[in-house]
């Protein structure tokens, strides 16, 4: 879990002139359980081709139907059966 730190923490936490990390080990509480959330994204957060703004608009999980299966045309002559 990352560490949060309050707005009025930030100084306290971010002083290493003149505090040790064991004066600001109380700042790393867990935070409430509502504190994030899950946002749901597009699977084109994964590509790296895909860089405009439309990428960070939240997404829905769908269930995608499967493609169609092409049916493969059967060659007029046998010298292609391998393919």
């Amino acid at each position: 879990m990352p560490v949060i730190i309050k707005p009025n923490d930030f100084e306290r936490w971010l002083d290493c002139k003149t505090c040790e990390p064991r004066d600001v080990n109380d700042l790393m509480n867990a935070v409430e359980d509502d504190f994030f959330e899950a946002i749901a994204v597009s699977d084109r957060v994964n590509k790296v081709a895909n860089t405009g703004p439309d990428v960070q608009e939240s997404g829905v999980a769908e269930a995608v139907a499967p493609k169609a299966a092409k049916k493969k045309q059967k060659p007029e002559t046998t010298q292609m059966d391998l393919f």
